[in-house]
């Protein structure tokens, strides 16, 4: 490509002067309005997702008002708002998220693993079902379990290299997680800090159960925020 523009520059420029001049502006102008169309179509598929956002407002403002550092954790049947809310939560509010989908290195490995343990709980994974789990969703639970980078991304490169303490937590996990359904989810989850629970929908039996009779401390629409005692 530079090559070829190389030898347009110093054979046609000097004899089609105005024809160089003009392919010039065209190229400009072509990457202008592929720049402008590529901007608009971006604007468009997302608007209504970036407008929907705003329908968090109210939640966010209330928790900022109170001027309080708080741990929330999001649980329910809408997939969506429980996926997108935590990390929101850290965005817009002086929160932080009870359970995320993904742990520093300095974190505690114990942490992450219950981060996990709460989230298959959540989604109604029993002993009996976690082993295919695991199985079926090795991506997922990788960025729970991992301890290199390549265990993270299952990557191929350096055959010589490999993730062996990912292989030895998947293996143990199941026997750890039906430890872990054993015990009392509500003193599980007392474990570390939470002050409050975010319900998005219906919540699941083991939800209901920690809330009990436990009435709202604040409602929007489908969200519900509960104070965990």
């Amino acid at each position: 490509m530079v090559v070829s523009l190389v030898l347009l520059y110093n054979s046609v420029r000097p004899i089609f002067k105005w024809l160089w001049i003009a392919g010039i502006a065209v190229i400009i102008c072509s990457s202008l309005l592929f720049g402008v169309y590529i901007q608009a179509s971006v604007y468009k598929g997302f608007f209504a997702y970036a407008a929907g956002l705003q329908s968090y407002a109210p939640l966010f403002d209330w928790l900022s008002e109170k001027k309080e550092e708080c741990v929330i954790l999001v649980a329910g049947n809408q997939k969506q708002k429980v996926a997108e809310l935590p990390n929101l939560l850290l965005g817009f509010t002086p929160c932080d998220s009870y359970g995320l989908s993904w742990g520093y290195t300095i974190m505690p490995n114990e942490r992450i693993f219950h981060n996990l343990m709460v989230y298959l709980r959540l989604k109604g994974i029993t002993p009996e079902t976690v082993s295919n789990y695991l199985k079926d969703n090795r991506r997922e639970v990788n960025t729970y379990l991992y301890s290199n980078w390549k265990g993270m991304y299952e990557s191929t490169d350096f055959p010589d290299f490999s993730d062996t303490l990912l292989k030895e937590r998947i293996k143990k996990f199941p026997a750890d997680y039906s430890d872990f359904f054993k015990s009392d989810f509500k003193s599980q989850l007392a474990k570390y800090r939470l002050d409050y629970i975010l319900l998005a929908g219906s919540p699941n039996e083991e939800i209901a159960k920690v809330l009990g009779e436990a009435k709202p401390v604040f409602k929007l629409q489908e969200l519900q925020l509960y104070r965990f005692r």
